[in-house]
């Protein structure tokens, strides 16, 4: 790391300074300038190099763009374009990196003593990987903004990162963080489109939804989106997730009561993890947003 980020905090009166102005801004501001000096700037070392991220980014963000947080985007694809072997290892390991990944609701449980075995040597491959790289210090300071468990685990300056990029489980969900483990598997569907739901899917979807006028009805549109995509494929649980976050904001207060049947009475249709995780649990996201708002009839929340 260089010593640009440590100068900008070197003193309790600049951080109080950014703290009196327009924090949010500020620290955006701070955020893309850490990862420039401190990461970008070391990897993009020519026109060919800045131009190959660049064109990266712009087709991610055809795909993704507007579904997650801008800044750990141009952070996760530096790290694929620069250091891939370090990104296929991040790729699988939500679980060790991301708020909410050793949950029985958000990802998946493990005991203390198995998560801190895996955390160890998942930390230990991370950091042969990443000193593979052409510019190992650049990939770990990008790391260090994107995740609080890297900077943790690899005891880089915590305060430092902490000031630039102050977060916690809440402020990761309400930012579309990649260090959210809802939001994390998005980042790396824009290698892979065929795993997403698309936006104009969704729509589409909720559209149709919209105009139903039973609860009948409403099972026969949600089974037709759910049928058509196989069991176990990523598409089918992003599916189920984001059609759980339309639920309060996107559908109808009718609408949104049905589904929440809907969802339940397809339980046996979803695919399970060994603790009842994935599909499952998305649909029963479904549920729990239906709840969250005020319903005709008591029944849901029950």
């Amino acid at each position: 790391m260089s010593n640009f980020t440590h100068h900008l905090f070197a003193t309790r009166a600049f951080a109080a300074r950014i703290l009196r102005a327009n924090a949010t801004l500020t620290l955006i501001v701070l955020a893309v300038l850490a990862m420039w000096q401190d990461g970008l700037s070391e990897i993009c070392t020519n026109l060919r190099k800045t131009g190959l991220l660049l064109n990266d980014l712009s087709s991610s963000g055809r795909i993704i763009g507007g579904e997650v947080n801008t800044i750990d985007l141009i952070g996760i694809e530096a790290t694929r374009r620069f250091a891939p072997s370090a990104y296929q290892l991040i790729r699988k390991s939500s679980a060790l990196l991301t708020y909410g990944g050793n949950s029985w609701t958000k990802g998946r449980y493990v005991s203390d003593k198995r998560r801190e075995k895996e955390s160890r040597e998942f930390f230990v491959e991370l950091e042969n990987r990443i000193a593979q790289s052409a510019a190992p210090g650049a990939i770990r300071s990008i790391l260090s903004l994107l995740f609080p468990a890297f900077v943790q685990a690899t005891k880089e300056d915590t305060s430092v990162y902490s000031m630039v990029r102050p977060t916690d489980e809440n402020l990761a969900d309400r930012e579309k963080r990649i260090c959210d483990s809802d939001y994390f598997p998005i980042y790396f569907r824009a290698a892979v489109p065929a795993e997403m739901f698309s936006e104009a899917e969704l729509s589409s979807v909720v559209e149709r939804l919209n105009t139903v006028t039973s609860e009948e009805a409403g099972d026969r549109a949600f089974k037709a989106v759910l049928d058509g995509i196989p069991p176990n494929h990523p598409k089918r649980s992003d599916f189920l997730w984001k059609l759980g976050r339309a639920v309060r904001v996107r559908l109808k207060s009718d609408v949104a009561e049905w589904l929440a049947y809907i969802a339940a009475s397809h339980a046996t249709d979803y695919a399970y993890d060994l603790v009842n995780i994935g599909e499952a649990a998305r649909a029963l996201n479904i549920v729990y947003e239906s709840a969250q708002r005020p319903q005709r009839s008591p029944k849901t929340g029950q």
